[in-house]
């Protein structure tokens, strides 16, 4: 395992519902194990299109069944086939956004979680919105917005990157446009976008390439499980593997949590949800 300083965090957060940000995050998570990283992938979503249900698991337990002690971590996780790991933590994420700090510390504390448990933890985040924290997801070094090609997406993915902006203070972002018919679209829409972040945000924001519309897709979701497993030489698998190698050369972010158990520590500092809007 790589040490605990060189563990890498990230956050993948949708523009709006519908984009493949949870797709991406599966396949991405995929790519990583499959090329010798040990990967945890924490998921803050509920419902039968999140990281669980794209991957076929059924949940019994979950992060909320640690906090509340009546399970270990440890068996909360979910080992798969590919060596990806996944922490579901969709009500767990909320009870914690809804504690104060000095319980939620308490609460982490509980945990027992070591940095040295993997190399790369994504988050397969909740964006925030009015009433609701991107708790986790704005701990991470890194905040990937996937995006689709469109003015609507590319306006929504705008306003979650002022929302983290404003009110996380991440001035880095990376963008990938997802199911893109048209490659030269994408990345003249990417390059709008990175000329609105800088000049009215005062953000940078790195271009991480596209995803190609390919139908294997719902060949992989009929399935459940991963495109990059499915069929690795679709279109879209290769870019996914190829997202994959370009992450591993990212260069070091200089902030946020650098491992799991820093990860859980840095979300104590945050705010709770102010209880009358906590279930928006």
């Amino acid at each position: 395992m790589l040490a605990s300083g060189r563990t890498r965090t990230i956050a993948v957060f949708g523009a709006r519902s519908g984009c493949g940000s949870t797709s991406i995050a599966v396949n991405l998570g995929t790519a990583l194990a499959a090329a010798g990283r040990s990967v945890l992938l924490v998921d803050e979503h509920f419902g039968p299109g999140n990281a669980a249900g794209l991957l076929g698991v059924n949940i019994r337990r979950e992060l909320r069944h640690a906090i509340s002690g009546d399970s270990s971590l440890s068996a909360v996780v979910q080992g798969r086939p590919s060596g990806l790991m996944l922490l579901p933590a969709a009500s767990g994420a909320r009870a914690l956004g809804r504690m104060s700090q000095p319980a939620r510390g308490e609460a982490v504390a509980g945990l027992g979680i070591s940095d040295g448990w993997c190399d790369i933890v994504l988050v397969d985040a909740q964006s925030p919105a009015p009433g609701r924290q991107a708790l986790l997801g704005a701990a991470v070094q890194e905040a990937l917005i996937v995006l689709q090609p469109d003015p609507v997406s590319i306006t929504q993915g705008y306003a979650v990157m002022k929302r983290l902006r404003r009110e996380y203070g991440i001035d880095r972002f990376r963008a990938l446009m997802n199911r893109a018919a048209d490659s030269g679209l994408a990345d003249r829409a990417a390059a709008n976008l990175t000329h609105a972040a800088r000049g009215f945000l005062d953000a940078s924001l790195d271009y991480a390439g596209s995803i190609p519309q390919d139908p294997a897709f719902a060949l992989a979701a009929a399935r459940a499980k991963p495109l990059v497993e499915v069929d690795p030489a679709s279109p879209a698998a290769v870019a996914l593997q190829v997202l994959a190698r370009a992450v591993l050369s990212w260069p070091a972010a200089r902030r946020g949590a650098d491992g799991p158990a820093n990860l859980f520590r840095k979300i104590t500092h945050q705010g709770a949800v102010p209880r009358a809007a906590a279930g928006a």
